[in-house]
């Protein structure tokens, strides 16, 4: 059960009802932590630009198949490129890591 205490009004109205609380001084201290780090030039490798085009242009044609009447061509694109995409973008992912320089240990 919560205590109860009576306080005159101008009390509380000055906030010197509430008791002072000891404050504690935190002394500072370094924190060790890892980071990675991620070179912006990575995304500009030729390959992955040429990678990166090739889904474009892919995406593109698809496009236009589809304006003009082809949907059987579409969906056999589209049943290849469920497959294919994903294992671009874990293989480019493995890439990256492969080739920042601090995770070069460890392949």
């Amino acid at each position: 059960m919560a205590k109860m205490q009576a306080i005159r009004f101008n009390d509380f109205m000055d906030g010197n009802y509430k008791q002072k609380e000891s404050v504690y001084v935190k002394k500072n201290f370094d924190v060790k932590a890892c980071t990675v780090y991620i070179n912006p030039l990575l995304f500009l490798d030729p390959a992955i630009c040429l990678i990166g085009g090739g889904i474009l242009a892919l995406a593109t044609y698809e496009k236009y198949l589809e304006r003009t009447g082809n949907i059987d061509i579409v969906i056999k694109i589209q049943k290849v490129t469920r497959v294919i995409l994903p294992a671009i973008v874990w293989g480019y992912l493995i890439y990256a890591l492969i080739t920042l320089p601090i995770m070069g240990w460890i392949v």
